[in-house]
């Protein structure tokens, strides 16, 4: 394997004789890449080796026969609804699909990400991880959290920063634990002080009209993402994500019943408080307190 050989995801693209219906590449909200082809025409390619694995769910897979040759190993078959292929990083690979008008959806996952996981979380050498080649699989974890990535991207990523990073690193402790030669064994979540969940609070309120990552708050705490995570679930009882609604919601609530004397429009309050728009804002308003923002003014 020469360095010359390997390429980007956008150095793929341009080797690809046909464009994604839809990517994320222009998006900052998270790690893993998407392209969706809808519809993929008939392929015949030899892709060289790339510095991502690629995860693709075949959500409306050819009728036809598929022929994949990647590291060697043949694959022929039918694809059906909802299964999954994974071409690990660093392999040639060869795919003719000799019909029209399927659908299906890749997921770029960079090998520097996969390795930053393995050796934050479960203190093991990332560098020897190994991703399982599969070619036909069916996975009910991989199919909710890869849906709901897709949607986010659908979505121009409407949830946030945090939201996304949480699925990513889920996506990615699934796929170590289940499709890797390692067998990942999660350190045990760190305990928090909780003056630091109080310093967390503050930089989330001081910050709620900005993007806010988990990187971000787990710097804070001084443990890894994943870990503030899943110690900030267990001792607060939502995930940060939902958090951090509840703040904007909270502090959304008061400028709403303060526009009388701020003069502050209900979009102009949104932005302020880290919404995507009104509608975004209405709808979390009205989910935590049962109320719309109107309702709120004039109660």
């Amino acid at each position: 394997m020469t360095k010359d050989r390997i390429i980007s995801p956008k150095g793929r693209l341009e080797l690809i004789p046909f464009s994604p219906t839809k990517t994320n590449y222009t998006h900052s909200s998270g790690k893993i890449l998407i392209e969706e082809y809808s519809p993929l025409p008939r392929v015949d390619l030899t892709i060289p080796e790339m510095d991502h694995h690629v995860l693709i769910l075949n959500n409306q897979p050819p009728a036809c026969e598929v022929l994949y040759n990647c590291s060697g190993e043949r694959y022929r078959g039918v694809w059906q609804n909802n299964d999954f292929a994974l071409v690990p990083a660093f392999s040639e690979n060869e795919w003719v699909i000799d019909e029209k008008n399927s659908t299906c959806i890749h997921f770029l996952i960079p090998t520097t990400e996969m390795k930053l996981f393995a050796e934050e979380e479960a203190e093991i050498n990332g560098g020897n991880i190994e991703m399982d080649l599969f070619f036909n699989r069916q996975d009910e974890v991989l199919k909710s959290l890869s849906t709901l990535l897709y949607h986010e991207m659908q979505q121009s990523y409407y949830h946030g920063t945090t939201y996304v990073e949480s699925l990513e690193k889920a996506l990615i402790s699934h796929l170590i634990q289940h499709y890797t030669n390692t067998s990942l064994a999660l350190t045990n979540t760190p305990d928090i002080p909780s003056h630091r969940y109080t310093r967390v609070t503050e930089y989330i309120d001081a910050h709620l009209g900005q993007k806010i990552t988990l990187n971000e708050l787990a710097a804070l705490c001084h443990c890894t993402p994943h870990h503030f995570s899943r110690a900030f679930k267990r001792d607060m009882g939502v995930t940060p994500h939902r958090f951090i609604i509840r703040r904007r919601v909270n502090a959304a609530i008061k400028l709403i019943r303060s526009q009388g004397r701020s003069g502050l429009s209900l979009s102009a309050i949104a932005d302020l408080c880290g919404f995507t728009d009104q509608s975004h804002m209405t709808r979390h308003i009205k989910q935590e307190t049962g109320a719309t923002p109107m309702e709120i003014r004039r109660s």
